[in-house]
């Protein structure tokens, strides 16, 4: 979970902070884990907050991206804020990764560095 006191300071300060939140709504991967070994799900679907109004509510500027080809934009219009600033990858929209406890390949090649 998001530490509040933390993204407080950050705004207070002023720092050139970017956040990459991933959000599977709740221990996502536990979740693929469960599902490919016992077919069910227990204790974790979570309620979760939007963090992307949490962190404006606190003064962050914030974003949500749904899809691996918003990543790239997000990122670069995030690092040039002066202030803090989060993007949240909505890994439900994204999708499970190809196998439990891991991502697939064209996923975690749209997260490398350029």
């Amino acid at each position: 979970m998001v530490n509040l006191g933390e993204m407080a300071t950050a705004v207070e300060e002023k720092l050139p902070l970017v956040v990459v939140l991933f959000d599977d709504h709740g221990y996502g991967v536990l979740r693929n884990i469960q599902d490919a070994t016992y077919g069910r799900r227990v204790a974790v679907d979570l309620h979760t907050p939007d963090f992307v109004q949490l962190a404006q509510s606190i003064g962050f500027q914030a974003t949500r991206v749904k899809t691996t080809d918003d990543f790239g934009e997000a990122l670069e219009n995030a690092i040039q804020e002066p202030g803090p600033t989060m993007v949240v990858v909505d890994m439900i929209s994204i999708g499970p990764p190809a196998k439990a406890g891991g991502i697939s390949p064209a996923v975690a090649k749209e997260f490398e560095p350029k």
